[in-house]
């Protein structure tokens, strides 16, 4: 562990048994996401892991497992990280469109209680 906070490099020539500690590579990922190409599969198919490299360095996500870059928490984590993003293949074009959707998709669609007939009542009475 002294090792690793002293520098990034040491996990290179680590164990495998380190490699998958997770409050190792989770401290690592914190100084440095892109210590996540060090941890062991399992780890890099952590979703909460790769979330906290990815806020340390984006380009970390070319690290995680494939299954972890499909997961709805990671993108919804991820949401105002057009690198993340980009690479996840959402275009920067769509970025409000693909966050609507997100949003949409694993949170639900909000719909008013009101239709437009009673706003449209109420701001005529208070005008």
């Amino acid at each position: 562990m002294e090792a690793v906070t002293q520098s990034m490099e040491a996990l290179e020539f680590a164990s495998h048994k380190l490699r998958g500690d997770r409050a190792l590579m989770l401290l690592a990922v914190k100084r440095d996401g892109g210590a996540l190409r060090f941890a062991s599969s399992k780890l890099q198919a952590d979703v909460d892991l790769v979330i906290e490299a990815l806020r340390q360095d984006g380009k970390a996500i070319m690290h995680a497992a494939p299954e972890v870059r499909t997961d709805p928490k990671l993108h919804i984590a991820m949401k105002g990280n057009s690198e993340v993003l980009r690479f996840l293949g959402f275009d920067s074009r769509d970025r409000l469109s693909t966050e609507q959707e997100l949003f949409d998709t694993y949170m639900g669609s909000w719909t008013s209680p009101y239709n437009d007939e009673d706003i449209a009542e109420v701001l005529k009475r208070h005008r």
